[in-house]
C-alpha cells in the first residue's frame, strides 16, 4: 500500500517527557486503541549506497511476529512538518530467514537496478501508540523508546510522533503547534533514520 506520511516529530531527552506529551495530546480529544509494540527495524542499502544518497530508506520490520517491507522515498520538512511517500507490503513468511528472502525479492521488484543488499543499521523500539480524534481531524500519536544500533555505536533516542490520518489538515497543524507551545519542545528536523545514517 502506497501512502503519503505526514507527521510532526519531537525528540526529547528522556522518557519522562512522554507523560507531558500525552497530556497535551489528550486535551479536548477522544483517545482510542492504546497499543504497545515491540519492533525491530532493519534498514538495508546496496553496495553503492544508492538509497541513502537518494535520501530514501528500505526497511524490514518485525512487529509482534509480523514482518513487512517498507520503501520510504525522499521526504521534505517544513516548519516541523515532515512528509514523504512510502510503500508498505506485508510479508507472508513467519521466520527471519524466510522474511529476509521475501524482503529481497520485493526489493528487486519495486526498486530499479537494486541488488547486493546489505544491512546498514538496526533500530530496536518499544512503542506505545494511541489514536486521537478531535471534532475536525484524526491522528495517531506514537511514543518511541529506541536503541539505534550501528557497527560503531548504540544510540539511545526518545521520539514522539503525531501522524495525520484524515480530516482538516490545517487544524491538525494548529494542534501540533499548540502541543509544542504547551510542552516547550520544538519539532525536530531529524528522524531516527537520519540520526542512524549520520552515525554510520
Amino acid at each position: 500500500m502506497k501512502r503519503l506520511e505526514q507527521e510532526y516529530k519531537w525528540q526529547v531527552p528522556c522518557k519522562a517527557f512522554f507523560k507531558l506529551f500525552r497530556k497535551a495530546f489528550c486535551q479536548n480529544t477522544q483517545v482510542d486503541n492504546i497499543s504497545r509494540y515491540s519492533i525491530t527495524d532493519k534498514y538495508y542499502d546496496d553496495n553503492s549506497c544508492s538509497l541513502s544518497r537518494a535520501q530514501s530508506a528500505l526497511r524490514l520490520r518485525k512487529s509482534n511476529k509480523q514482518y513487512e517491507f517498507t520503501l520510504k522515498t525522499k521526504g521534505k520538512s517544513k516548519n516541523g512538518l515532515a512528509s514523504r511517500s512510502e510503500l508498505t507490503l506485508k510479508i507472508a513468511a513467519q521466520t527471519a530467514q524466510g522474511a529476509l528472502k521475501e524482503f529481497k525479492t520485493l526489493a528487486t521488484q519495486n526498486i530499479k537496478k537494486i541488488k547486493d543488499l546489505h544491512l546498514l543499521f538496526t533500530i530496536k523500539n518499544k512503542r506505545q501508540a494511541l489514536d486521537i480524534k478531535t471534532q475536525t481531524f484524526s491522528a495517531q500519536a506514537v511514543f518511541d523508546d529506541c536503541n539505534i544500533c550501528t557497527t560503531k555505536k548504540t544510540i539511545k533516542l526518545y521520539e514522539i510522533e503525531l501522524e495525520f490520518s484524515d480530516g482538516n489538515f490545517n487544524d491538525f497543524k494548529k494542534f501540533c503547534q499548540k502541543v509544542s507551545l504547551e510542552t516547550k519542545v520544538e519539532p525536530c528536523a531529524i528522524s531516527k533514520v537520519a540520526t542512524a545514517v549520520a552515525n554510520l
